[in-house]
């Protein structure tokens, strides 16, 4: 059986994934990239999505044991052992667990900054791949 204190980390991971497509849209082009970069180095974008983990954050602690359990007994194929399914996850994540969410929520702009980052070094990078990848496709007809 699955120990229970993986799950705050669970419940945290799938609220920072909920939160994602709040800022992230598949890019298409150049200028999609940019504008994506954009949005991430954006601090008002980034205080705005801070609040929201926070809020969702704040929200999972209060949410019932059992029910999330259940869901990672489920997609792992473990039974994940529960104590009391009606306790809350913050009964669980310890004595300080309502700072959890802030704490989180903290880090978010940073993170962000650092995808930002990861942008910007993508697309200067986009050249030399693309020009990598033709070079392989000669070297794959030519070994044909």
């Amino acid at each position: 059986m699955r120990p229970i204190r993986t799950l705050p980390i669970v419940a945290f991971t799938l609220a920072a994934l909920a939160s994602a497509p709040a800022v992230a849209e598949e890019p298409r082009s150049g200028a999609d990239v940019q504008a994506l970069t954009d949005k991430l180095g954006d601090p008002a974008e980034q205080e705005r999505l801070a609040g929201m983990v926070e809020a969702m954050g704040y929200m999972l602690m209060q949410m019932p044991i059992g029910p999330l359990a259940d869901a990672v007994g489920n997609v792992t194929g473990e039974p994940v052992e529960v104590d009391n399914p009606d306790a809350r996850l913050a009964d669980y994540a310890g004595p300080r667990a309502q700072e959890i969410p802030s704490q989180i929520a903290d880090r978010v702009p940073q993170m962000m900054g650092i995808l930002a980052q990861m942008g910007v070094s993508a697309q200067k990078l986009a050249p030399a791949l693309e020009e990598w990848a033709k070079e392989m496709g000669k070297q794959v007809d030519a070994n044909q």
